[in-house]
């Protein structure tokens, strides 16, 4: 070595040429400890230059990169420190990085049930932590033979004012997959300052999610943890699930994606309108399939002689056909099938993915039963109502020979009966219209259809009409006064009944109660109105009101902020 600088500082090593270019994939370090080559480490004596020169001060360093600062003694005397300086003006902070530093005691404990194996452990420890010390750091492990792991985590040190919200799954995971039964419970742990947050879950449509009174969904939080619990998870719980959380003046939120592993099911809509369909139409049918993974969909049309005894025997068959159809989400598909309806046939369609399969089948011809009677409203009937009753026959088998019937008397037009024919329908219908019912309509209403072999056929319709009743309360005053603490549960509810049942809305203070959003603090129902705890501005009048067609019924708390007694003290 001639012209010695303090640039020269530095390992130097000597390798067997051979094992170097049959080694290329090893270390220099390694192929020393595999006895192949030797090290020496040469420093130069140079007064002007205690450290060695570094060309250009300025390195570029990726976020997660693992960096070595080039801080290299020109001799083994000279002490070396790191400093961090503030960005800009060069200066030193006044407190070194590695001053409250220090490692703790390598600890060796002989691993249970293996003679020869133990466990190691060791310890950073970081004594009054300071800014200074934010930052990732190093755990390197290497063993006799070079091999070498790590693992990092993250430290940041705030200022004990500044507001901040920390999240991580409880399990360090962004995916659940699950394949069992049982309930699901999506934990956050969760640090803030300060340590009261409020939070809010959302489904995959950016919907809030709320404990829901059928115990679908349950939330719940501690000091350290946010929960969500699914109850009986299902396919369509599927999908991105969000914690946003709110602590002070910081808001911060994440998403993990949930999959719930499911057999496909499946089912097949037809292009015509209603329930029955012409031979000779272009029918297009459309088979949706619903699992995770999204399932794969096959279609087939099997032609039949008798409609009555239509059934496939080799469900393996080549004429399945691969859907053309389109991935709608991860777990819905559909196919499409476009058939020319020449002949009576069964259009099957079947979908399969790793949790199984299903198959499923519609007439090509129309329902075996052609006849169809449908009430409206389908719901509870009082007097006074509209009420419309609907009789349908497919025009396969049926003529346009359809009458109504009602304690033994045929219904004429003047009793509301209008006949029609409408061509997207392909059936015949009768329609009876009742502008105001009233109990002598109540029995059993029968349509009567004559048949293509001058038959007839029938099907009957129950009509049960009750009397209407204005809303009343079921328990407690029209009228209360609640002195109430704040930071207490309170509950408000609306005990009313009526028929029909009445629609409830709420209001405070004259107006439409309207929630905070990004809260669970309050939740709503029908007939309850809860406070998990009271604030200042929860205080005022609430009334929920109860309406139906006979009339309305309001019923009102005043929730005032108790008064406590403190007795003076001589």
């Amino acid at each position: 070595m001639e012209n010695v600088s303090a640039k020269m500082v530095g390992m130097y090593y000597c390798v067997n040429q051979q094992s170097y270019y049959n080694n290329r994939h090893l270390t220099l370090d390694r192929l020393v400890k595999m006895r192949q080559a030797s090290r020496i480490y040469i420093y130069v004596n140079d007064p002007a230059h205690p450290l060695v020169p570094i060309d250009g001060i300025v390195f570029k360093v990726y976020r997660g990169d693992f960096f070595v600062s080039p801080c290299k003694p020109t001799l083994p005397i000279v002490d070396v420190e790191f400093y961090r300086t503030n960005e800009g003006d060069g200066t030193q902070l006044n407190e070194s990085i590695e001053s409250n530093i220090r490692s703790g005691p390598l600890k060796v404990v002989r691993t249970k049930g293996a003679e020869h194996m133990f466990t190691m452990s060791g310890e950073l420890i970081i004594e009054n932590l300071i800014r200074a010390n934010t930052g990732r750091y190093w755990c390197i492990v290497e063993d006799q033979n070079g091999n070498e792991k790590n693992s990092t985590f993250k430290v940041h040190v705030r200022h004990s004012s500044e507001n901040f919200v920390i999240l991580r799954e409880k399990s360090n995971r962004s995916r659940i997959n699950v394949h069992r039964s049982g309930p699901l419970d999506i934990v956050f742990e969760c640090r803030s300052s300060p340590v009261n947050i409020t939070y809010l879950w959302m489904n995959n449509s950016g919907k809030e999610i709320t404990a829901e009174k059928d115990g679908k969904y349950e939330l719940s939080h501690t000091d350290m943890h946010v929960k969500l619990r699914i109850n009986d998870p299902n396919v369509n719980d599927t999908g991105n699930y969000t914690l946003r959380v709110t602590a002070g003046t910081v808001s911060i939120q994440q998403q993990i994606e949930v999959y719930v592993y499911a057999k496909p099911v499946v089912q097949i809509e037809q292009s015509t309108e209603g329930k029955f369909m012409r031979m000779g139409d272009k029918v297009s049918f459309t088979c949706r399939a619903t699992g995770f993974p999204c399932p794969e969909i096959s279609l087939q049309f099997w032609q039949c002689k008798i409609l009555q005894n239509c059934s496939i025997g080799d469900m393996t068959s080549s004429s399945w056909h691969p859907s053309n159809g389109t991935d709608e989400t991860c777990i819905n598909n559909s196919g499409v099938l476009i058939l020319d309806a020449t002949a009576a046939g069964v259009v099957y369609c079947s979908a399969r993915n790793s949790e199984g399969n299903d198959t499923t089948q519609l007439l090509v011809s129309g329902p075996i039963s052609g006849i169809t009677m449908e009430i409206d409203p389908n719901e509870i009937i009082t007097v006074g109502d509209h009420v419309a009753i609907v009789c349908s026959a497919d025009v396969f088998n049926y003529k346009n020979e359809i009458n109504f019937k009602h304690n033994d008397k045929v219904l004429q037009q003047s009793d509301g009966v209008q006949i029609s024919y409408p061509n997207n329908y392909y059936a015949w219908q009768a329609r009876i219209d009742i502008e105001s019912v009233q109990h002598k309509h109540d029995g059993e209403i029968y349509c009567q259809v004559k048949t293509i072999s001058d038959t007839f056929d029938t099907r009957e319709i129950n009509l049960h009409v009750i009397d209407p009743a204005k809303p009343r309360l079921v328990s407690g005053k029209s009228n209360e006064t609640l002195a109430v603490e704040l930071t207490r549960a309170l509950r408000l509810d609306c005990d009313v009944v009526g028929t029909p049942d009445p629609t409830i809305s709420w209001l405070k203070n004259g107006s439409s109660l309207v929630l905070d959003a990004g809260s669970n603090r309050v939740q709503l129902n029908r007939t309850t109105l809860a406070f998990e705890f009271l604030r200042e501005k929860d205080l005022g009048i609430y009334a929920c009101r109860a309406e139906n067609k006979m009339g309305s019924i309001e019923k009102y708390w005043k929730v005032e902020v108790q008064e406590v007694e403190v007795r003076k003290v001589e």
